[in-house]
């Protein structure tokens, strides 16, 4: 499922910055978005690591946050 937003939107360094995060698989400390984060990490550990999160975002525009989850 998705969230989708048509506020401001979220900067091009900021959006790298949380898409490497995601890719991670250890969060370093003094790093933003611990909550985004430990949410995707859960979703990683409990169904596998080909779920998670997903952020886009045009700045100015809005952001989406894609959840990928199996059913189960």
């Amino acid at each position: 499922f998705s969230v989708e937003d048509n506020g401001l939107g979220i900067t091009t360094e900021k959006l790298k910055e949380i898409r490497q995060l995601l890719s991670c698989d250890h969060r370093e400390s003094g790093k933003t978005g611990f909550g985004i984060f430990n949410v995707n990490e859960r979703i990683r550990l409990s169904v596998g690591k080909e779920y998670g999160l997903v952020y886009s975002s045009v700045y100015q525009e809005g952001t989406k946050v894609e959840v990928w989850h199996p059913l189960l």
